[in-house]
This record gives structure tokens, C-alpha cells and sequence, in this order.
């Protein structure tokens, strides 16, 4: 098992884009941080691990976080969660993979 902290900064940004994109796994995301994004990612399939980039350009944080490649795993044992905590204030969330309720 994998075990992936990744963290940004707001970096003086006011608002934020971030999309999020996992084909296969659990994904948990809630607001109440100080940072821009603080999660915490556990994988068993070593292709399965997040591909990350930021840009902050006029006040404004753009950030993907990416599963890559193809999801395949064969056999039932598995494990690919993101537990994900965005800044509540100046979040917008972009995502065709998951629904926010």
C-alpha cells in the first residue's frame, strides 16, 4: 500500500479551480482548510498514483489532480482512496467523474 500526502498553499491566490479526476476508487471531499488542498491518497496499484500540477497566475489557482492512464487491477484486493480537503472560500470544483451532495 501507497501512502500520498499532497498539500498546496493558497500562495495569495483568492479564488481556485480544481478538477479532479479518478476513473476508478473512492473519493471523499469536503471544505474547512487553510490550504488551498490537503489530502491524503492510499493506493495498491503503483499506475494508480496522482498526477498533480498547479499554476497560480493573477490571483487565481488552477489545479488538477489527475489518475492516469488506463484503470485496470486485476483481483479483488484493490485500494485507490482520495480523501481530499479544499479551501471552502475561494473552491470551485470541476469534476465529470463525481457528484458533490
Amino acid at each position: 500500500m501507497k501512502d500520498q500526502s499532497i498539500t498546496l498553499d493558497l500562495n495569495r491566490a483568492t479564488q481556485a479551480n480544481v478538477e479532479l479526476d479518478m476513473a476508478a476508487g473512492e473519493m471523499k471531499v469536503r471544505g474547512g482548510t487553510g490550504k488551498l488542498v490537503d489530502a491524503h491518497v492510499e493506493y495498491n496499484v503503483a499506475e494508480w498514483q496522482p498526477q498533480v500540477t498547479d499554476s497560480n497566475s493573477g490571483g487565481v489557482a488552477n489545479v488538477v489532480i489527475k489518475q492516469p492512464g488506463h484503470v485496470h487491477a486485476s483481483g479483488r484486493d484493490t485500494r485507490n482512496t482520495w480523501d481530499l480537503v479544499l479551501d471552502r472560500k475561494s473552491t470551485r470544483l470541476n469534476s465529470s467523474h463525481i457528484t458533490i451532495s
